[in-house]
């Protein structure tokens, strides 16, 4: 079958957005699954710090911190990362490094453990002081290589 193309846009940038679309659908749908299974049990609050941001790679994804209110000292984390085609990412090495770009400086990096297919969990992050911090994800999965990262404040 044959579509005519009246948008002014080519074929593949459309199923370039239609592709970043099941993407992000993906992303939120696992995010929402994580959030729903943590509400129920004793976890706590937790802040969704939000969609990673790409810096480079094939990845996506989000990441939800441990406490409902970021504040100095040691924090765990979640991350729900997908790969280029909007498919849980399993066996990914994910190293997380804490930075604080206003000052150069940060904490030292900490890896996440994946606990089911697309998830990965980090503790003991710390946040040693006051001020907008990053999460600079670095994740490895077979050949591919992305760099993502979130940013927050630390009250």
């Amino acid at each position: 079958m044959t579509i005519a193309n009246t948008s002014g846009c080519s074929t593949s940038r459309r199923a370039d957005r239609a592709r970043a679309g099941l993407r992000g659908a993906a992303i939120l749908a696992a995010l929402a699954c994580s959030l729903a299974s943590t509400a129920c049990g004793d976890d706590g609050d937790r802040t969704a710090l939000g969609v990673l941001e790409a810096q480079s790679g094939p990845f996506d994804g989000d990441i939800v911190l441990d406490s409902d209110s970021p504040a100095v000292g040691e924090h765990g984390a979640e991350l729900v990362l997908v790969d280029g085609t909007g498919n849980p990412l399993r066996g990914a090495a994910v190293e997380i490094v804490p930075f604080m770009p206003a000052h150069g400086h940060g904490s030292p990096k900490v890896e996440a453990t994946e606990t089911a297919p697309g998830h990965y969990l980090t503790e003991k992050m710390s946040l040693f002081m006051p001020g907008v911090w990053e999460l600079r994800v670095h994740v490895v999965e077979g050949e591919a290589e992305g760099r993502l990262v979130a940013t927050f404040e630390v009250r």
